[in-house]
This record gives C-alpha cells, structure tokens and sequence, in this order.
C-alpha cells in the first residue's frame, strides 16, 4: 500500500472506459512535455488557465534552470489540438480557437479525472526510471488523419507480442490488430513495426516481402534466342543453374528459389531480381519455362516473425502491466499520488521535461511536420499519390529534392499515416513507382 504524508492510500476499481484510456494515451501518455504539462494542469485541476499561465507554470514547476521553456503559444497548441480533443482537458478546441471568440483557457478533465491524473503518474515514473526509452519512441506521434492514432495500434501490437508463446508473423499480429484499419491492413501494421525497428524496439527475425507464390518448373533450360546464358546477367545465369539442378515438373516457392539464387552468386541482388522475376513472369517475357501455380499465395511476411529487442522487452512488460492495471482499476490513487509528487519536485519535473525535449529533439526533423501537414490533405484529396507527384504539389511553398520528397515520405509510412504499394506507371510497362496513399480505419471521419 502507497503512503503520502502518512495517510495510507486504497486503491479504486473503475474501470477507465477505451476512449478515455486511449484518447489520454495518444493525447498526452505518448510525450513527457505533454505529460509534464498535463501534471501542471491536474495538480490543481479545477483552475483554468490560459496559455501564458499554463507555460509560467510549467517553466516554474522545473526550478530556477529550466530544461526547455515552453511558450504560451506551445502551451495553448498542446491543449487545442491534442488535450481537448483526445479527453485530456476541458476547453476550446483547436476549430473553437481559430473561431476567435472564445476563452481561451484550459483545465484538467471533469471526467475521470484522478484515473487519467493515475495514467499520466505511471507513465511519467516510469520514464523517469527509464532514461533513454521515451514514451514517445514507444508509442509514437499523436498525429493522425483519422481516429486511428499510432499509441492505440502500438499498445495492441505489444499485448499482442507480450501474451503470444512465440514470435510472432506480421500476418499473425496484423490480424490481432487489422480491424483498426478499413484498407491495406498488413501494409499499415508492418509501416509500424518497421518504424518500431528503426527506433530499437522490434526487431524482425527474417525480412521477406511480398506474396511467395508456388512457381512449376515446366522448363528449367535456358532457351535465350538473341544472346547465349554467358552473355545475361549474373541474376539470370544464378537462375538457370538452379532450376538445371531442380529438373523439370519441380515445384518451389519464389522466396525459397531466390534463397537458391543467392546461393549460387552471392553478389545478386535477389530483392530487385525478384520484383523484375515476378513482373516478368506475369507478362510472359524471358522465362517461358516458369509457370505460377494457379493457386491462393502464401501471404505477404507470412515468415517474417517480429519480437522485442531483448534489452528493452522487461521495460515495456513493466510500462504496459502498469497501464493495464490502472486501465482495470487499480492502483488509482497511488499513482495520483505519485503524479501531484512529480509536478510538485522540481528536480524529477526538470528530469521528465529534459527528457521530453531530448527525445523531441530526436524524432523531429526541422520543417517536416509542417511539410507533413501540407502534403496530407492533397494525397487525401488525389487518393494516392508518387514521390514525384507529392515533389511537384509541395513545389509552390517547399523546394524538396526527390530524395528529400521519398524521406517525407518514407517517414509517414513509418508512423502509420501512409501506407505504400507498388504500381506500374503505365499499365503495360515495366516500370514501377510507389504510391502512397491514407491509412484509413473502418467507418470513421477523420480525427480533430
């Protein structure tokens, strides 16, 4: 039992409904600025403050050198756009701001206040235990065209790892949390896995892509009429003395034949072979003797099993039975507790704030959320769109190279905003590009 000036605190056992527990999640748990902001605000939770207020007071709250000053303006963005909105705090929201007449002063949720005043505690004792493994790394951004927001898909994808006897497929986790979204499921959850190996998190135990169909050696000689078998690529002669040594009528998947291929030249690029491979043989061009079974394939990433990264697995069991205790019910009052001692200290205050910031520092590259935010609405408004279409939109207001365009790009899919398919530019050509288009949960307007 927890003790605070020597009274013993017990435990309540409300159940915190989904949307607040993830709204305040998403809101404020995933940032230790937000969090630190938001233990300013409970601390005395039926005074409203404005922006100005509310960033005095946190900037005193960290002591007489503070971490990283927060302004009035920053102040004001985080409750309009992510505390209203998402169940953190009571006042206008961002659409209500820009209005104009409005008060424009923010408080500490009416409802369910001591539970998300408990949340908001553990995660930032937490934090403080765990220098170095942000919640903001962990959950990732708020950020988010729709209701389906990367801490609700994270936390799912770690229960479902947690709880699971083995490792576990893409396929397999996509299944445990594909619901949340309305299209293109498995794209969307590896999107996050991929950005939760980037930040050491996950880690992928094989790194296959793509559908693995069954493939009929109806032929396996080479039967080039304009160059002879020396004269082709190194792909293509690797090829060749696989399927030689298979025979005919010999059945393989396309994964297990590239396997062979890089063992017969080491040197081949079996990812981009296997995508010119997989193109061709539906067109019937170059390899007449490679037939696909008409069959149902195996399944994208159905061999690639994700799990934890060893050195960070006992902290996010910790972070997430923490969560689910508080989530049930429990241990209310005792992180409550803990959270007023937080905002009330100014030396783990300034801890949690230098953390914060560092890890801001870290996942924010100058100008991309802005660039983010003026790409969004036009792939919203095209449907999908290429790294050289989205070059050519941001033309009028941001000069970005091609690379710098696929990087933006890139980095949405790997927050979970975006997802990414291959498509011929033209429908009979072999040349590919990328489009991206929204991830978009079932049956749900986009999110405030």
């Amino acid at each position: 039992m927890y003790m605070s000036n020597g009274l013993e605190l017990v435990d309540t056992h409300e159940q915190i409904p989904d949307e607040i527990f993830f709204g305040v999640l998403s809101g404020a748990g995933n940032n230790e600025l937000k969090i630190a902001l938001a233990l300013v605000m409970y601390t005395n939770p039926s005074v409203a403050l404005d922006g100005h207020d509310l960033a005095r007071t946190f900037n005193l709250a960290q002591g007489s050198e503070p971490a990283w000053e927060l302004r009035a303006y920053g102040a004001a963005e985080y409750c309009s756009k992510s505390f209203v909105p998402l169940n953190v705090a009571e006042g206008p929201d961002d659409e209500a701001v820009a209005g104009g007449a409005v008060e424009r002063r923010w408080q500490a949720s009416g409802d369910h206040q001591e539970q998300i005043q408990a949340m908001l505690g553990f995660v930032a004792d937490w934090s403080l235990k765990h220098d170095g493994l942000s919640p903001r790394v962990v959950f990732g951004s708020t950020s988010s065209p729709t209701q389906v927001r990367s801490p609700q898909v994270r936390y799912r994808l770690y229960q479902t790892l947690r709880d699971g006897e083995d490792d576990l497929s893409l396929t397999e986790l996509t299944r445990a949390v594909g619901d949340l979204y309305s299209s293109h499921p498995l794209q969307a959850v590896n999107g996050q896995v991929s950005g939760l190996v980037t930040s050491h998190v996950l880690r992928k135990l094989s790194n296959r892509r793509g559908d693995d169909p069954l493939i009929t050696l109806a032929d396996p000689a080479y039967h080039g009429h304009n160059k002879a078998l020396e004269a082709t690529s190194p792909a293509t002669q690797a090829l060749y003395r696989v399927t030689g040594q298979l025979g005919a009528n010999a059945q393989i998947h396309l994964n297990a034949l590239m396997d062979l291929v890089a063992e017969a030249d080491p040197s081949v690029d079996t990812i981009a072979f296997r995508r010119m491979l997989r193109l061709n043989i539906d067109q019937q061009i170059g390899y007449p003797g490679l037939h696909w079974v008409d069959h149902e394939p195996v399944r994208l990433d159905e061999q690639t099993e994700v799990a934890f990264v060893p050195e960070v697995e006992e902290a996010i069991a910790e972070l997430l039975d923490g969560l689910e205790r508080i989530r049930q019910g429990e241990g209310t009052q005792i992180w409550s507790a803990r959270a007023r001692e937080i905002a009330r200290n100014p030396t783990e205050f300034h801890r949690l704030v230098e953390q914060g910031h560092k890890a801001s520092a870290q996942a924010t590259t100058p100008g991309r959320e802005a660039l983010a935010r003026d790409l969004m609405p036009i792939i919203q408004s095209l449907g999908s769109i290429t790294v050289a279409a989205a070059q050519k939109a941001l033309e009028p207001t941001h000069r970005l190279t091609l690379g710098g365009t696929r990087q933006l790009l890139s980095y949405l899919v790997e927050i979970g905003l975006l997802i990414s398919d291959e498509a011929r530019v033209e429908p009979h050509s072999g040349i590919t590009a990328n489009r991206y288009s929204l991830v978009a949960p079932p049956d749900s307007d986009p999110a405030p």
